[in-house]
């Protein structure tokens, strides 16, 4: 456990002097404070722009806050997620190359420690980055839109939450096998949006995948039926990810 502490303390270090901490929040909290602005002053924006030809008329939706809540989740999901696999694609990749894992690994440090420590810097940060993006969006949904029950908001966060943990466990994994930190990011962003792709291609059944997640944190903002299916696949994928990654730095090639 004093090993744990000391590389979380290693990493958490190395995030800040990279500036990670300051720009991911401030990325999130951006998307979170822009999404319900827009949706609200779609319509004057349009018309100061010039945007629609003379006498067409053009009028957005009457959205309600939990709607507003949903389109800000989809922001994350594109925009965050990109920006999650580049803050993380180099983890492994780059201690490999300069021999820094190779180093670590020949002190009395464990393989699980030095990957967990990894996996729970990342996860805390990328958690507490959409938190606060979540925070500014619900701000200015409750001045725009109205409030949203404690319950949704803690409900959401739990479920987004886990899907973020499923990003960032798969990022690392890939990041753990593969040398190269341009085929890292091109094989997680490649990966998570075919995952994002599976309710549209197979409709209910992506209630078995990751991707249900997000499924059932619109139908429970929306008032729809839900399912806890897509929450016991995916903590059985991270665990498995999470075992792979530390079974696969014991091999004695890799951190060569």
């Amino acid at each position: 456990m004093n090993q744990l502490t000391a590389l979380i303390r290693k990493e958490a270090l190395e995030n800040w002097r990279n500036y990670k901490c300051l720009w991911l929040p401030t990325l999130f909290v951006i998307l979170g404070m822009m999404q319900p602005l827009t949706l609200y002053y779609m319509e004057d924006m349009l018309v100061l722009l010039g945007g629609l030809p003379e006498g067409a008329n053009f009028a957005m939706p009457t959205l309600t806050a939990e709607e507003v809540v949903v389109n800000t989740l989809n922001q994350f999901s594109q925009i965050g997620m990109f920006a999650i696999v580049l803050s993380f694609m180099s983890t492994y990749t780059n201690e490999r190359k300069t021999g820094e894992a190779l180093l670590i690994l020949v002190k009395p440090v464990t393989h699980w420690s030095y990957w967990l420590s990894k996996w729970v810097v990342a996860l805390a940060l990328v958690i507490g980055s959409f938190i606060a993006g979540l925070l500014a969006a619900l701000y200015y949904i409750s001045l725009l839109y109205g409030s949203i029950s404690f319950s949704s908001i803690v409900f959401t966060v739990l479920i987004y939450g886990l899907w973020l943990m499923f990003i960032v466990t798969v990022t690392l994994f890939i990041g753990t096998i593969v040398k190269s930190s341009a085929v890292v990011s091109l094989l997680s962003i490649l990966l998570m949006m075919l995952v994002m792709l599976f309710p549209v291609l197979f409709g209910e059944g992506a209630l078995w995948t990751p991707a249900g997640l997000l499924v059932l944190v619109e139908a429970f903002l929306l008032n729809d039926p839900i399912s806890f299916k897509p929450v016991w696949i995916t903590m059985s994928l991270i665990i498995l990810l999470l075992l792979g990654g530390m079974k696969y730095l014991t091999k004695k090639e890799w951190s060569i």
